[in-house]
C-alpha cells in the first residue's frame, strides 16, 4: 500500500532506514519497508529491482524443473 500524503512517505522511509521516534511507538521496519517499495513501485510505475531478482530466479528454477 502506497503512502497517502508525502509526510507519511518520509516517515516510512527514515523508518526502513533505522529511525526510530523518541519516546517509542511509530511503524515497524516491516510495515516501513512495505511502504517504501510501495511507494517506488508506484512512482516507477515497474518491478522493483528486488522484485525483479525474485522474478528471475523463480524463471530460472521453472526453466531447469525444480517448481
Amino acid at each position: 500500500m502506497p503512502s497517502k500524503s508525502p509526510a507519511q512517505a518520509r516517515l516510512m522511509r527514515a523508518a526502513a532506514h533505522g529511525w526510530k521516534k523518541p519516546g517509542g511507538g511509530g511503524p515497524s521496519v516491516t510495515v516501513a519497508k512495505e511502504f517504501m517499495h510501495a511507494d517506488e513501485r508506484k512512482r516507477k510505475g515497474s518491478r522493483t529491482r528486488m522484485e525483479r531478482a525474485d522474478h528471475k530466479r523463480e524463471m530460472d528454477g521453472w526453466a531447469r524443473g525444480d517448481k
